[in-house]
């Protein structure tokens, strides 16, 4: 079983957005209500350390069982330089002894005010 997840996801700098994950596989809804979520983001690829971190506790998990999740990432997380920058979103189901995961592209816009 793979994971898909919207892939691309744009925001200004240093502006609070709440970003809406669907997540489906082989083009069908996946229930997530069970899973434990983590959201990570770094520069690039060879980065060790996260510049973003959201884990379980930050996801509203409200429409999780027909797919949705949703993660704010404050004006704090979005201060960042612009630029692109690459995530991966897990999930691990623990009944079934399942991890999944999903790649996410960030990018960071220049806000007219920052």
């Amino acid at each position: 079983m793979t994971i898909e997840v919207n892939t691309k996801i744009n925001v200004k700098r240093k502006e609070a957005k709440t970003i809406r994950l669907v997540i489906t596989t082989n083009g069908a809804i996946l229930d997530v209500s069970t899973a434990i979520c983590l959201l990570a983001f770094k520069k690039s690829k060879i980065d060790t350390i996260y510049v973003i971190e959201k884990t379980d506790t930050d996801f509203d998990k409200t429409d999780a069982i027909i797919g949705i999740l949703r993660v704010n990432l404050s004006e704090d997380d979005l201060d960042l330089i612009p630029g692109d920058y690459i995530g991966e979103l897990k999930l691990s189901f623990s009944v079934t002894n399942i991890d999944k995961s999903a790649d996410i592209k960030l990018k960071v816009l220049a806000a007219v005010t920052n």
